[in-house]
């Protein structure tokens, strides 16, 4: 339904946040700085100015094409400034 509708339902917008959330801790090393997530963006938000730079100068950037069956395909970017 969202992929055809282009709207994304709040439920599926939640657990998104809470498996990202989860999964920062992958990038979370002992001695070293912690990471979180803080925020999403979801369609069919239009990415504000201050994000949108950061996305450009991003020191390290990673675009995924993400496909769930049954769900459709997607982009996901994670960005670590």
């Amino acid at each position: 339904e969202s992929a055809s509708s282009g709207q994304l339902a709040p439920v599926l917008g939640e657990n998104c946040f809470e498996v990202l959330n989860v999964a920062t801790q992958l990038v979370n090393r002992p001695g070293g700085p912690h990471h979180r997530l803080v925020d999403q963006l979801l369609p069919p938000s239009p990415t504000p100015a201050d994000i949108a730079g950061l996305l450009e100068a991003a020191s390290s950037r990673v675009d995924l094409r993400v496909s769930v069956e049954g769900y459709g395909a997607g982009v996901l970017t994670v960005v670590v400034r």
